[in-house]
């Protein structure tokens, strides 16, 4: 049909004849877009450029007759709803064909969809006043048009964007309504496959055009708005990607977006987003066994929920869940902490039946508390240096909370694994520009230790001076490698003056403390670094407290075999005892006394007075923990271990005229004394001595209480 035979068509008919005949068109067009089999392709072309030729003259005809004075909203969202069906058919997207079936359609036709995209956005300028009344109905749908694969037909509709904000902010103030439909579609269609990074970087670079050009009232919000875009894109594109495997890159980049849809918008339906990948993260944990961090997802959806009648069920399940995930996953004082808030729920309603369970659960998560043994969490800090890691990883870093007894070797192998084609860096060094610029994917991996935040109950029962003794050691346990926010790390650094035969004088530490956004366990086994300060640790400080970690750490082994009667082996205290001793003699504390117990290094540093008195202090009480621990072993040790014990008191004997040649311990020896008898398992219950931790208490340990010489730490843990 020529343009005359469209005018004479519609000239002839009256104005509700007229609407009623677009109406008519339009949906025969509709249905015929669906009508004809996949595989009939040349069918569906023809008809294609049979519609895409009718709505250029109908096009024309809806100008005249149904705008200004005369306009009706159903004719224009009749044309629309057609214009984008045909826009987004699958048929029509050539990227499907091969490349000789695409040259052939373009020869012939033309790209089609380009065509009626200029078309689409011809009629979009001509609605002037009447676009409010398509919005937010054609946000959504416009979206599916941009997302096209097609550069042209992109550069031509994405901008309809800026104008949607525009007219919603010169009608309402705001633009909330186009920004909630913007980024509930785009979750949508990126998750089934749509948008690519062209997507958007095109998006971000228009809609930036057009406010610096224009400079509207509300540039500043819009500019947060584009942000939020192509930020939620990035997000969108790489959880798509990664989503294909099993590791710790998918409960991040799920966790990432979590976090974005919590913080970073805000949607009439973020609460809905945020509960499917709640849910979606609570699953993923399942399979590889991380139930505490199921359970501390579980949380953040009871924390979208209330207790009264229309969600009490729902709530309900989740606690029950929750609690039995933080049993499997062994994080009772988490499960304590979830059963003291049903409780009184329950009391309230006066379920009596529901409120014994719940208490028998309580009962018996303090019982396992007290009696199971948990093995200490290994913690790790990992960098992503390089830009072709994800955006949620890239020039991130993340401490990483270890598998069940997962050392460092075993760590950095499932690392690699994931990233198989990451290079590890083997230096603890800061990267620089060239590594985290480049397009590259490298690793740093360093194994860290928590700094231990007891709970305040525990720490006001310390402040008020019952004793740290009246809490159980299985809970300060606990604590000190959960519910943690900071770790440290140190690295070692070389100072002039050097002296090649005792390198502890100039042996300076680098200790950098990492904060986290999140205490560990939570929702993941990692969290990202969101603080960092490092502080240089001199020489002797760094020797003081080398030797009260060795202390503390021996302290530790030797009461665990005072308060054990049914140990194993002695082997761990006889390696132990023989490492201490052994690099006593050849290096380790005499070279600590050589550095800075000699009078040349305490006359030139009176300002170091503090360190030296701890220094000392250190090295006398590490003398009187070995002088118990061998002792100890001395009355433990079976036939064939008697030959090492021999050597081992030998070492010390050399050690101790040593350290009596410095002054710096004089007190007498106890093993040339009788031995006590071995405990039996009703007096270790009794036997308790002060092992001193602190340096302004006095290092006492080997004082007897009961006539004992088995001790028991009081700063501690007890070994279950």
């Amino acid at each position: 049909m020529s343009e005359r035979d469209y005018v004479q068509l519609f000239e002839i008919r009256s104005h509700r004849q007229r609407k009623e005949l677009l109406c008519h068109i339009f949906a025969a067009f509709h249905a015929t877009l669906n009508h004809f089999p996949a595989h009939w392709s040349a069918m569906k072309m023809t008809a294609n450029h049979v519609i895409l030729c009718s709505l250029q003259e109908l096009c024309a005809i809806m100008s005249r007759d149904f705008l200004g004075g005369a306009f009706d909203i159903v004719v224009w969202r009749s044309f629309f709803s057609l214009a984008i069906s045909f826009l987004t058919q699958p048929g029509l997207q050539l990227e499907r064909y091969s490349w000789f079936k695409q040259h052939a359609i373009t020869d012939r036709y033309g790209d089609m969809r380009v065509l009626m995209g200029f078309q689409l956005v011809a009629c979009w300028e001509q609605l002037g006043a009447s676009k409010i009344g398509f919005i937010p109905a054609l946000v959504s749908p416009f979206l599916e048009v941009t997302l096209v694969p097609e550069a042209d037909l992109r550069k031509a509709t994405i901008p309809i964007f800026y104008d949607m904000i525009d007219v919603e902010y010169n009608a309402n103030g705001n633009f909330k309504q186009v920004e909630c439909a913007l980024i509930d579609k785009l979750d949508i269609l990126v998750n089934n496959g749509a948008g690519d990074p062209e997507f958007r970087e095109l998006l971000s670079t228009i809609l930036n055009d057009k406010l610096s050009q224009l400079n509207p009232l509300w540039r500043e919000d819009g500019l947060r708005l584009i942000n939020s875009l192509s930020k939620l894109m990035s997000l969108l594109i790489d959880y798509r990607t990664v989503m294909s495997g099993d590791g710790d890159s998918v409960l991040m980049c799920t966790y990432a977006l979590l976090r974005f849809y919590r913080d970073e918008i805000c949607s009439s339906n973020r609460t809905a987003i945020m509960l499917r990948y709640i849910s979606k993260l609570s699953a993923l944990h399942i399979p590889l066994g991380n139930f505490a961090e199921s359970a501390f997802a579980l949380q953040l959806h009871t924390n979208l929920l209330s207790w009264d009648a229309a969600e009490y069920l729902k709530k309900e399940a989740l606690y029950q869940q929750i609690i039995d995930y933080f049993d499997r996953g062994s994080c009772w004082e988490e499960g304590v902490n979830m059963c003291k808030e049903l409780a009184p729920v329950y009391e309230r309603q006066y379920a009596l039946d529901k409120l014994s369970q719940v208490l028998k659960r309580h009962s018996a998560f303090l019982d396992k508390i007290l009696t199971k043994l948990r093995p200490e969490n290994e913690y790790f800090r990992v960098g992503f240096y390089g830009l072709d890691f994800p955006s949620f990883l890239q020039n991130r870093v993340f401490i990483f909370r270890g598998l069940e007894l997962e050392k460092i070797g075993a760590f950095t192998q499932r690392i690699q694994s994931e990233f198989p084609s990451a290079q590890l860096m083997t230096k603890n060094v800061p990267p620089d520009e060239s590594i985290t610029e480049s397009q590259s994917q490298n690793i740093q991996i360093v194994a860290v230790k928590p700094v231990p935040e007891p709970p305040h109950i525990l720490k006001n029962e310390c402040n008020i001076g019952t004793g740290s003794s009246q809490i159980p050691d299985t809970a300060l346990n606990y604590y000190s490698t959960n519910c943690v926010r900071k770790f440290i790390y140190d690295r070692p650094v070389q100072r002039a003056p050097f002296d090649p035969n005792n390198e502890f004088k100039s042996l300076w530490i680098e200790r950098t403390c990492c904060q986290i956004e999140h205490q560990l366990p939570g929702v993941l086994r990692m969290f990202e670094v969101v603080a960092t300060h490092v502080t240089q640790v001199s020489p002797i400080e760094h020797a003081c407290e080398t030797i009260e970690n060795m202390n503390a750490e021996l302290s530790k082994l030797i009461s665990s075999f005072t308060t054990d009667a049914k140990y194993e082996s002695i082997s761990p205290l006889s390696m132990r005892l023989q490492g201490i001793l052994e690099a006593a003699v050849n290096g380790g504390v005499a070279k600590y006394m050589d550095a800075f117990l000699v009078p040349a290094f305490i006359a030139a540093n009176p300002n170091l007075s503090s360190y030296i008195v701890r220094l000392k202090s250190g090295i006398a009480h590490q003398v009187r923990i070995l002088e118990g621990g061998l002792t100890l072993h001395g009355r433990l040790a079976p036939q064939a271990v008697r030959p090492l014990h021999q050597r081992l008191v030998e070492r010390f004997q050399t050690m101790r005229a040593h350290i009596h040649q410095s002054n710096v311990d004089n007190r007498p020896s106890i093993l040339s004394q009788p031995l006590p008898p071995i405990p039996s398992s009703d007096s270790l219950k009794k036997s308790v001595v002060i092992v001193a931790g602190a340096t302004d208490m006095p290092p006492i340990y080997g004082q007897m209480l009961d006539e004992n010489i088995y001790s028991v730490p009081q700063d501690q843990p007890n070994p279950s």
